[in-house]
């Protein structure tokens, strides 16, 4: 069964004084930087993730549970529409194991006109989601939820 124990289940609630530390020295290090345009959406980053640190340390457990699993479901809808609409053309793959991969997937893929998302940006939302799968690995590892272990290594 996946349901885990949800009365154990919880976020660690750290110091929260070095994260708000954290954002203070990486928005001085946006505005002196050389290119600020590009400092700054990376800053926006920092603040959103730090943010749902904070939304989610302030749930209940049973919440913070199902905002993490809404939150795993994000980054697996991402990552699917990333593999859906990347032009592995436009920006093409450096190891050759991975190209023969991709190959293959451009062929059996369906070209379903989808936007294309730079990989770096992907790249960014995807690290930005990956603690919360991490969070769920570990709780099911503690707990013995080997179904839902397997559920959360698989998202990883």
């Amino acid at each position: 069964m996946l349901t885990p124990d949800l009365k154990t289940f919880s976020f660690q609630r750290g110091d929260r004084t070095l994260i708000l530390l954290f954002i203070v020295s990486a928005a001085v290090a946006a505005f002196i930087s050389y290119d600020r345009s590009a400092a700054t959406w990376k800053l926006i980053t920092l603040v959103i993730g730090a943010g749902l640190y904070f939304f989610f340390g302030q749930q209940p457990n049973r919440r913070a549970f199902l905002l993490s699993s809404g939150t795993i479901a994000l980054g697996c809808g991402c990552s699917l529409y990333f593999l859906l609409s990347n032009d592995w053309y436009r920006w093409p793959v450096d190891y050759a194991l991975i190209s023969k991969v991709v190959a293959i997937w451009l062929d059996v893929r369906p070209d379903l006109g989808l936007p294309s998302i730079h990989p770096n940006m992907m790249g960014g939302t995807l690290v930005l989601l990956l603690p919360f799968a991490l969070v769920e690995a570990i709780f099911a590892w503690n707990k013995r939820k080997r179904r839902l272990l397997i559920l959360m290594i698989a998202a990883l």
